[in-house]
């Protein structure tokens, strides 16, 4: 009774790590088949969370989301929302930041400075 018992347990073991296997496997492929990669290094937050770690406007991170420089998951529920809610990688924003043209970058800091310190001058004159 003990011998049946006991290869019953070992037989359904052996069932239900199939039948896990073939579940994993499946979700995997449908990951997979839709682009999204399964292996995706780095942390996904929202744009703003992004903004304030890395110090890259919202605005700016959104529009590269949207343009296809950076990727974005899409977390929005709602079938037909106002605004689609998404997340970025913070590593590909912080890549991409730093691989943008002098001319994307703005003036540095320095610049601005002085583009400000004139324009008090001015003010005051």
């Amino acid at each position: 009774m003990e011998s049946e018992s006991a290869a019953l347990a070992f037989a359904l073991e052996a069932m239900i790590d199939r039948i896990v296997d073939q579940k994993v496997g499946a979700a995997l492929a449908a990951r997979a088949s839709c682009g999204e990669s399964t292996a995706t290094p780095g942390r996904w937050v929202t744009p703003p969370r992004a903004a304030s770690e890395t110090g890259i406007p919202t605005r700016t991170i959104r529009a590269w989301a949207l343009e296809g420089r950076v990727k974005k998951r899409v977390i929005t529920k709602s079938a037909n929302p106002k605004q689609a809610k998404f997340k970025v990688n913070v590593e590909e924003v912080k890549a991409v930041a730093e691989a943008r043209q002098p001319s994307e970058a703005g003036p540095s800091l320095e610049e601005r400075a002085r583009q400000i310190r004139m324009s008090k001058e001015r003010a005051g004159a």
